[in-house]
């Protein structure tokens, strides 16, 4: 079943916002250029690339993983809802990902080794505590 309200998309990180909000709920802006090809018509018909600007905001983990990993020219794939923005000044449509896929070798590389890292960290942590609950045991 396709879902609604679901947007992708593929494009390069234009800007990016330091981590914003508290602790249990942070929040991230980012700004995703999007290859847009225009046909000019006129005497000659001519093709002009000229990108479109998206504004995302990614919540909670997402936020997190991204302030770590993603800097401005990294192409990711991003899954996003539309959400209309209302204040004084007018509508605003924002994109909130849901989604993110790094699109770069070296973002995949990283991720990986992160994931590796990340792993073995847990089964230390697990072998730790198995460790001293039998001395607790004893």
């Amino acid at each position: 079943m396709l879902a609604q309200n679901a947007c992708h998309f593929i494009g390069r990180v234009v800007r990016i916002s330091k981590l914003i909000g508290k602790e249990e709920n942070p929040f991230i802006i980012f700004i995703l250029a999007l290859h847009n090809e225009t046909i000019l018509k006129g005497d000659m018909p001519q093709l002009v690339e000229k990108p479109t600007f998206i504004k995302c905001f990614a919540f909670s983990g997402l936020a997190k993983i991204m302030d770590f990993w993603v800097k401005p020219g990294a192409m990711l794939g991003v899954t996003a809802k539309v959400s209309n923005n209302a204040d004084m000044s007018g509508t605003e449509v924002v994109f909130l990902a849901q989604h993110i896929l790094f699109l770069d070798k070296f973002y995949h590389h990283q991720v990986r080794q992160a994931e590796t890292i990340l792993k073995e960290a847990k089964e230390l942590e697990k072998k730790y505590k198995e460790e001293k609950e039998g001395e607790e045991q004893a």
